[in-house]
């Protein structure tokens, strides 16, 4: 008797025909045997994410299960308008923009090549703009407003510092951080080494991130009108250091703006007041390499009048800083929008823009952001004659197409106020809003909101 064996691989998947013959020399025989070698599909063995905020990045990449080790391939049957998919991966993909907004079938699917195939089908929401008040864990910072805040992109969080409080007053100079992960918020609070600045407000603040520092300027403390520079170490080793640059410098002022120049490493400072002088227009580039020194800039083009509280963002895409509203001499709160662009000239050339669209209304003390996601500068609350809690978008598009547009949303709204802080998430693609005042003579807020 004679026996054979064969182990299969995957080449062998299908029917096979096997025939047996038998002979003894005096009689013969023959068997035909049917011989299936079964293939194994491949399976869906992840969960998609399934909503979505506008003017944030979705990203969904399937885990598969193939018993055979096999070659797949994607392809999606179904999915939102403007979505890719990678064949080879199966990751799908897509910038929400907001006009995005609403639910949208999607089903993949996945191939070994051999007849296998498994399908994924589910919804996506794409959820409008809302806000959200946020309950952070640990112990919330004191009431407060006119503080400072940056975004600290190494160690995710919010670095706050700073304020006031009256009636009172109390003068903060405290560092209060707030670590943000998902839906989890959590704040503590910094104990830096060295000697701090002193307690004061309506001083502004960018983030260096470079060199992992948050960098103050300005203010107003209880001896009067600052000019001091102070950087305050965001790496393991936590520490203020004074800074004290070879003149020329700024002048001392407060409510003025100050924003950070990426391609050329410096802080850019325009505006502001000291109580007595006109309200300045000039402007100032700080260099943050390791030599920082002040210069001041010689723009050109058409000078904005000097202004106080007023907002700014840099828009990394058009090399250009927008500078929105404020409180101009003998004018009162403006509504003004302008552009400093650096792509001809690192002094800036200055233009007044005209977006299309019905703006915002003249206000000061108010906050903005750059959604680097959607292309647009959020505008939040602010004062103009009354309290405000209106939130505002300017589409970032070339000069003359640029375009304001009110976000009608729906409650709960953050209650009206001027002189918090805001910032922009990029990981959780959000604005943040913590403190400021609807009444300065008689209290503060010290809440937290997320508008996503």
């Amino acid at each position: 008797m004679t026996s054979s064996t064969k182990v299969t691989v995957p080449e062998d998947r299908g029917v096979h025909y096997v025939t047996v013959d038998a002979n003894d020399g005096q009689a013969f025989s023959s068997q035909t045997v049917q011989i299936s070698v079964l293939n194994n599909a491949p399976q869906f063995i992840s969960q998609p994410l399934t909503s979505v905020s506008v003017c944030s990045v979705y990203s969904y990449l399937p885990v598969v299960f193939d018993k055979d080790n096999d070659s797949l391939s994607f392809s999606a049957t179904s999915l939102e308008p403007g979505m890719s998919i990678s064949p080879v991966t199966g990751q799908i993909i897509k910038v929400q923009t907001a006009g995005d907004a609403g639910t949208y079938p999607i089903q993949l699917s996945v191939t070994d090549g051999y007849g296998g195939t498994d399908f994924q089908p589910f919804t996506l929401t794409v959820l409008q703009t809302s806000w959200t008040q946020v309950i952070g864990m640990g112990v919330s910072p004191s009431i407060r407003y006119s503080h400072s805040a940056v975004y600290d992109e190494v160690n995710k969080r919010m670095v706050n510092f700073g304020g006031i409080f009256c009636p009172g007053c109390l003068w903060y100079n405290d560092v209060r951080v707030l670590y943000m992960t998902g839906s989890t918020f959590t704040w503590t609070q910094l104990n830096p080494t060295g000697t701090p600045p002193s307690g004061r407000y309506a001083h502004r603040a960018i983030y260096d991130p470079d060199n992992q520092r948050m960098i103050v300027f300005g203010g107003y403390d209880t001896v009067g009108y600052k000019g001091d520079l102070w950087a305050l170490s965001l790496t393991s080793s936590v520490g203020w250091q004074q800074i004290t640059p070879s003149p020329p410098c700024p002048s001392a002022r407060a409510n003025h703006v100050t924003v950070y120049d990426p391609i050329r490493k410096r802080m850019i400072l325009f505006g502001g007041w000291d109580g007595t002088s006109p309200y300045f227009n000039d402007l100032w580039a700080l260099s943050l390499t390791s030599s920082v020194s002040w210069a001041q800039l010689s723009p050109s083009g058409t000078i904005p009048q000097g202004r106080n509280s007023h907002t700014a963002i840099y828009d990394q895409l058009y090399d250009r800083i927008i500078v929105f509203g404020g409180n101009i001499a003998g004018v009162g709160a403006t509504n003004e929008t302008w552009a400093l662009n650096f792509s001809t000239s690192s002094d800036g050339v200055w233009s007044q823009s005209s977006p299309q669209g019905v703006p915002p209304s003249p206000r000061y003390v108010v906050t903005g952001i750059y959604d680097n996601i959607c292309g647009r500068m959020v505008v939040f609350a602010g004062y103009d004659g009354s309290f405000t809690n209106d939130t505002w978008v300017l589409g970032l598009m070339a000069e003359g197409q640029m375009q304001w547009n009110n976000l009608s949303l729906m409650p709960p709204l953050p209650p009206k106020r001027y002189s918090h802080v805001a910032i922009y998430d990029p990981v959780g693609a959000r604005m943040i809003v913590f403190g400021g005042t609807n009444n300065p003579g008689t209290g503060a807020l010290n809440d937290l909101w997320q508008l996503q």
